[in-house]
């Protein structure tokens, strides 16, 4: 799931001017979002120079507000700026940089209509959202009126400055479940004229899979078993699997990570990555600043915690360097754990369990003696089967493929006889291009009669 953030912003802040530049905000990239919301003194109006979509603009009498939006593209990242024209008047807003939006769908919601007046008490009216999405509500003033008051509790105030003749207000809030928004109320330090309004915008979200068959709890006789399922992505973009199949339902009795080992503790107060096959040290974190208490991992990343730092560190597999951390956890880090989306650390002194996002928290080749005694090894178990639709040839040709359609995989190595688990989860690649949800998980018995002249066997 991918809910949208800002991830930067330009300023905007014109005066006495027909057209001006706005650069990009930093970081911009193509297929992110541009969010430009600007206040300007007079209802003349505006235009973009370089393919923004107005979203609304609001005009009351001597003044207006407007927002417009564009998805940047390759030409954007080249100029580096946007340009915007009007009249010889006063501008002030903010051009945002957005990331986990819908690309072909970005807004969830505009109230094109919006609402003017003139009083020192504006209000951007409600408008009806769908879940998870990142709404703007904002008001523009006649005149340098401030400082606002955002009255309306549960916003976020991003900005609040105006320019000789005009001023602004933008508030965000994120709203997780669907329905209406609530009117935004705002004050400011003077009666006068002003125009306001509330859109949204719309996350990307990956898709979902149904299992269809075998159906849950079948009793199959195929040792090399077709399993079918049927993935959906909400924009109907292409799909990408990863199909896991497993003699249990955690989907950890297979060693994983069969070429390396990575281990921790006191004095070296590093982690280590030591080659399976001769035991020789190939790679080394930078010191963890104390003891390492305990270390885990997922297929890219180890996560460490332990004394002194009592933070989790993130660390890159490939090259075992660091690249981000959790806050300090306030003491001594004893235990971490993790699923697809979370680590849980927890300890001593702060005495509470700590979730903390995975995707938002590498020394490279040494070797010899690690000098201290080592007290976490963790070696990463995994599924008996786990195959990505992207390389496997026991998925049905046509990859990547089309929401909505059956796909199936062909079990390619041959099934002793006994109970197993299977799910799938999925992607879009020209979308988010993030893993969703596991399915459900089903099972299947394989009997003794598929092993007839093959092998005795025994159903567990």
């Amino acid at each position: 799931m991918s809910i949208p953030v800002i991830e930067s912003s330009t300023d905007i802040t014109e005066s006495g001017t027909t057209s001006f530049n706005v650069a990009l905000p930093s970081g911009t990239e193509a297929g992110d979002l541009l969010v430009a919301i600007i206040a300007k003194d007079d209802e003349v109006v505006m235009a973009s120079s370089h393919g923004f979509t107005k979203a609304f603009s609001i005009l009351g009498g001597d003044h207006g507000t407007w927002c417009w939006w564009k998805i940047a593209d390759a030409d954007d990242i080249t100029r580096g700026y946007v340009t915007f024209t009007g009249d010889n008047e006063g501008y002030i807003g903010r051009m945002y940089r957005i990331t986990g939006h819908n690309p072909d769908n970005p807004i969830a919601a505009v109230d094109e209509t919006g609402a003017t007046g003139v009083s020192d008490t504006p209000q951007a009216p409600s408008i009806n959202v769908i879940a998870d999405v990142l709404v703007f509500a904002v008001t523009g003033m006649d005149d340098n009126d401030e400082p606002y008051t955002l009255e309306t509790g549960g916003w976020t105030a991003d900005l609040n400055t105006s320019v000789v003749t005009a001023g602004i207000v933008i508030a965000r809030k994120t709203f997780a479940t669907a329905g209406a928004t609530g009117a935004v109320d705002f004050t400011t330090n003077a009666s006068d004229g002003w125009a306001a309004a509330q859109i949204a915008i719309n996350g990307n979200f990956p898709p979902t899979v149904d299992l269809n068959t075998p159906a849950d709890e079948a009793n199959i006789q195929d040792t090399t078993p077709d399993l079918k399922f049927t993935g959906t992505d909400p924009n109907e973009d292409e799909i990408e699997y990863e199909i896991q199949i497993d003699p249990q339902d955690t989907f950890d009795s297979e060693i994983e990570d069969d070429i390396y080992i990575y281990c921790a503790g006191g004095v070296t107060q590093k982690v280590w990555k030591i080659r399976k096959s001769d035991m020789v040290k190939v790679g080394e974190s930078d010191n963890y600043g104390g003891a390492i208490n305990k270390i885990i991992q997922d297929d890219n990343y180890i996560y460490c915690g332990g004394t002194t730092t009592k933070k989790v560190w993130k660390i890159r597999k490939s090259d075992m360097v660091k690249v981000d951390e959790s806050d300090d956890y306030g003491g001594v880090i004893n235990v971490v754990v993790l699923d697809d989306t979370y680590i849980y650390c927890g300890g001593a002194t702060t005495k509470k369990v700590w979730k903390i996002q995975k995707s938002d928290m590498v020394k490279v080749d040494e070797s010899d003696d690690y000098g201290g005694s080592i007290y976490s090894l963790d070696i990463r178990k995994g599924p008996l089967i786990k195959a990505l639709s992207e390389e496997d040839p026991g998925f049905s040709a046509g990859h990547p493929f089309t929401s909505g359609e059956e796909v199936t995989y062909t079990v390619q190595d041959i099934l002793d006889v006994r109970t197993y688990y299977w799910r799938v989860k999925a992607k879009d690649p020209n979308g988010n291009n993030e893993w969703g949800a596991w399915s459900d998980i089903y099972k299947f018995i394989l009997s003794v009669a598929a092993a007839a002249g093959r092998s005795q066997g025994y159903i567990f």
